[in-house]
């Protein structure tokens, strides 16, 4: 049977990667297929019932986004040239909604200091609510850089923004990103690229993966600084101990929620309740903790109330854990169609702000999708970009609320 399943995935995989533009959707799949490949490397270790739920809950989710797609009808648009050229166009929304994001980033770090500077770098990157005021300024210095990339992207696009004042922003939010401390950083750069990709030219792409390419380097280096300080590399090569967080380490959360029923302390017994709630219930001190971060004590056997890095078990095995065997595939299954209507009405956004908000909620999506942390991250990104949009659109120019002019 797992054979069977296994093949059905594999199959299901080549029809689903082929049926959407470049777009959040195949790094999801991406996401999905490498946990499948390590669970099947180590099949011989685990237990076949955790594969057989793995396999059919990622069948149902590629069969929800092969029928959505197919009865679901696609936009290629692309972004032209705004008929006011750049030269006339006004940016004073944008403008002002990055002069919100940098204010609320610079007092967010002046409170907490930067991660990328301490030296406890894998707990002070997770202080998401640590500068008070409700953790309004923690959610947009995390939010913000991406929301900032997203949009001047589109505005460069439509002719709304210079390059110069787009390189600018890029330099600027890749700068926020960096000192987050997260070993994501560049990963999350390369992602925000991809959600943009099917409504910008083919020169933004090349510079911005240029620019990628460029800072890779760098981001490697900060993770071997990282890897030493914590010591991993007093056991480790760097190279096996990324090829290990790549493989084993990183299924570890999936196979051990998909095998035991842990006791969660959720509010409303409920893990996506708890979740969503979770950054009102921190600001107000409630005694509840995220599911990733009870299942990380869980299994690494850390003491309540200990920090503890949260653990990233994928969408299939949160389901499994919330809604049960069956309820999962149910569940996964309709991820898969809100995945294509997402994409699909991304493309129907006629305006700066719709396009942008559409996708900027793509990334979140995919990181949310692939981490199994969506119902937490989404009212804290919602949060973010709430900010950013409300002084965005109060103090937008008219040439920024014109519908955007599309081609085919």
């Amino acid at each position: 049977m797992i054979e069977a399943l296994f093949l059905t995935f594999c199959a299901l995989l080549v029809v689903a990667l082929g049926r959407f533009s470049l777009c959040f959707i195949q790094f999801v799949l991406l996401s999905v297929a490498q946990v499948a490949g390590v669970l099947i490397l180590i099949r011989a270790e685990i237990d076949n019932d955790i594969l057989i739920v793995f396999f059919s809950s990622a069948d149902a989710f590629l069969i929800g986004l092969i029928v959505t797609s197919a009865v679901t009808r696609s936009r290629a648009l692309q972004l032209a040239k705004h008929e006011s050229g750049v030269e006339k166009a006004r940016s004073t929304g944008l403008w002002s909604g990055v002069t919100a994001v940098l204010l609320l980033a610079a007092y967010h770090y002046y409170e907490v200091g930067l991660p990328i500077l301490s030296d406890e770098i894998d707990e002070q990157r997770f202080l998401q609510a640590a500068s008070g005021l409700l953790g309004l300024p923690s959610r947009v210095a995390i939010y913000g850089p991406v929301i900032l990339l997203i949009f001047s992207a589109i505005y460069l696009s439509a002719r709304l923004l210079s390059k110069r004042a787009f390189w600018t922003l890029f330099i600027v939010s890749a700068g926020l990103l960096a000192v987050q401390g997260h070993k994501s950083a560049l990963i999350t750069l390369l992602i925000s690229l991809v959600v943009v990709s099917r409504f910008v030219g083919t020169d933004i792409r090349k510079l911005w993966l240029t620019a990628v390419l460029i800072t890779a380097p760098v981001a490697m280096a900060f993770l071997y600084a990282v890897f030493k300080e914590m010591g991993t590399l007093e056991v480790y090569s760097f190279f096996e101990y990324l090829g290990a967080r790549l493989s084993y380490i990183s299924v570890q959360p999936v196979v051990s929620l998909l095998s035991n029923a842990y006791p969660f302390h959720l509010f409303g017994h409920s893990l996506i309740v708890n979740d969503l709630l979770y950054p009102f219930l921190r600001a107000f001190d409630f005694p509840y903790e995220t599911a990733n971060t009870q299942l990380s004590r869980a299994i690494y056997g850390v003491e309540p109330g200990a920090f503890s890095v949260p653990v990233t078990p994928g969408f299939i095995a949160y389901y499994h854990a919330e809604f049960g065997r069956y309820g999962g595939y149910v569940a996964s299954g309709v991820t898969g169609c809100i995945c294509v209507l997402l994409y699909r009405g991304t493309e129907r956004r006629r305006t700066v702000s719709g396009l942008g908000a559409s996708l900027f909620l793509e990334y979140v999506a995919f990181v949310g999708l692939s981490t199994g942390n969506f119902f937490y991250l989404l009212p804290n990104a919602l949060l973010a970009l709430a900010v950013f949009s409300v002084v965005r659109g109060v103090t937008a120019s008219r040439s920024e609320t014109r519908p955007l002019v599309r081609t085919a």
